[in-house]
């Protein structure tokens, strides 16, 4: 009797799962799970849009990061590497307390491996100034009006730093010793709210700023204040009434400045057109041009004004310019490439499988968060 033949005619993808087990009593639980994914899962739709954010997925996918923290006293440095692509690119925010001011210093690396910074720039958040508006034009003007009172922004404490809402955002608290002064920076895995402008998209190679200021004790009735930046770049600066995050849909209502070291990488500092005052009352914020400053040609100030007030806030965005890049952009293109879905460590005596959705690990001060729900396998 002859062997019968087996013909493969239908329709088949390779689905494959390898699986470490590791479990002992009251010790660890580890597991991995491979799966081989069909190109069509590789391809999701251009518009598909699950949370309707106006981002479509694939592009939250191309733009998915882990954030890896550093905190050594009053600093912390906030590392953001793209979760995707053969050659993740990396930004880094490094937030420094100094005494008179607050420091942002921000790096792009193109490629990890190498981690050859593309962009480096640093922003300091430098005083607040009470000034009388003697040409009634709104804004401060250095050259001809004198602050009557200079409020330079107290030593800061570290208070913490760690995921809020859904879990994707990242936030770290800094205040002053007496409660005067506030600043909390927020920064995403990936595309969500809290972006500038008027209910704006915060990118997840953003950084926002909410500065707030309590009890402020003004010298007059009708003065008003003006915060002063100070922006230190290697590149030319120049004002901008269209933010790259107004362009692409993200933000709208906001106004910036911006750096261009090269035709292909810039950085933007961007605020809102308007701040909070007295808790409850919206104004305007009235920026003065950009100015390079006379003595140092790297050093380049900007004053953000509003009107008189006993309290403020405000929340500008610090981002280096990238473009978009999808899921697709970032993948080899293998139809049989094998995806990592998720690794999960529980304590106990445990039997069966474990996958999840998120992982976190910490060595002393340094804590990273990664997230494998979204970009791993964008859905069709």
């Amino acid at each position: 009797m002859s062997k019968e033949k087996f013909v493969r005619d239908k329709p088949h993808v390779n689905f494959g799962v390898l699986v470490l087990l590791l479990v002992a009593s009251g010790g660890l639980m580890a597991a991995v799970s491979v799966f081989y994914l069909p190109n069509p899962l590789l391809s999701p739709s251009p518009t598909r849009d699950v949370d309707v954010d106006g981002v479509p997925d694939i592009v939250e996918d191309g733009g998915l990061r882990r954030v890896q923290a550093n905190v050594s006293g009053s600093s912390l440095s906030i590392t953001k590497i793209r979760a995707n692509g053969v050659s993740p690119d990396v930004v880094t925010f490094s937030i420094q307390d100094v005494p008179g001011s607050l420091n942002i210093a921000t790096e792009y690396a193109p490629d990890a491996a190498t981690t050859a910074t593309a962009i480096e720039h640093a922003l300091t958040y430098n005083a607040i100034l009470e000034y009388n508006d003697g040409n009634s034009n709104g804004m401060y003007d250095p050259a001809s009006e004198s602050p009557v009172q200079n409020y330079t922004i107290p030593a800061l404490t570290f208070l913490s730093f760690g995921r809020e809402g859904d879990q994707r955002l990242h936030v770290a608290r800094y205040a002053s010793t007496d409660g005067s002064f506030h600043a909390t920076f927020h920064t995403r895995e990936d595309y969500g709210t809290l972006g500038g402008g008027a209910g704006g998209i915060l990118s997840p190679h953003g950084l926002k700023t909410t500065i707030r200021l309590e009890s402020f004790s003004p010298a007059g009735p009708s003065t008003r204040l003006a915060l002063h930046v100070i922006l230190t770049s290697p590149a030319s600066v120049s004002d901008i009434s269209t933010t790259s995050e107004e362009a692409a849909g993200r933000a709208s209502d906001e106004m910036g400045i911006r750096a261009s070291p090269s035709a292909s990488v810039s950085f933007e500092f961007t605020w809102p057109n308007k701040a909070t005052v007295n808790s409850s009352v919206t104004v305007p914020v009235v920026p003065t041009p950009v100015q390079q400053d006379p003595l140092i040609s790297s050093r380049f100030h900007v004053y953000l004004s509003i009107p008189h007030a006993v309290k403020f806030e405000l929340d500008p965005i610090t981002i280096p310019v990238l473009d978009d890049r999808t899921y697709q952009d970032l993948q080899s293109g293998d139809p049989d490439r094998p995806v990592i879905i998720g690794l999960a460590a529980a304590a106990g005596s445990l039997g069966g499988i474990a996958i999840t959705e998120a992982v976190m690990k910490a060595r002393g001060a340094r804590i990273t968060f990664g997230d494998g729900k979204r970009g791993r396998i964008p859905s069709g």
